[in-house]
């Protein structure tokens, strides 16, 4: 549902490659660096106990901790807040009239011409609209 709620607010998604660890690794070295200076060392009690361990993790290393591949600043001093603004209700989805649409089961699935077209579990519930490419049949 995240995919879908991204896209109705015109941020594009994008994955990394399937099975090509390489292209996630942004990713990869946040984990490491959370398990090295973190994890490694916690003895969480209990969940409350280990959240305020992370948040105080998190914290410095955005706020404090230098990043080399940000010339030794940290996070927080490159980045800041969109000023797109968040909507507490999605406006909702429409379609020219005459629009060829489907409804996508709890399977991610739709038909078609009789045939099932896996779109994807992330528009599960959603109304879709079919529109031709040019391509095949």
């Amino acid at each position: 549902m995240l995919t879908t709620w991204l896209l109705r607010l015109g941020i594009p998604v994008t994955h990394g490659r399937p099975r090509h660890p390489q292209t996630q690794g942004k990713d990869e070295r946040l984990h490491r660096t959370l398990q090295q200076e973190l994890l490694e060392h916690l003895e969480a009690v209990d969940l409350p106990y280990g959240q305020r361990a992370f948040d105080l993790w998190r914290d410095s290393y955005n706020q404090e901790r230098p990043h080399e591949a940000l010339g030794l600043r940290p996070p927080g001093q490159c980045y800041r807040p969109s000023p797109r603004a968040y909507p507490e209700v999605l406006p909702p989805v429409t379609y020219p009239p005459g629009s060829c649409l489907r409804q996508v089961d709890s399977a991610g699935k739709l038909s078609y011409r009789n045939q099932s077209w896996r779109v994807g579990k992330a528009f599960r519930g959603q109304t879709v609209r079919l529109q031709p490419t040019g391509e095949g049949s």
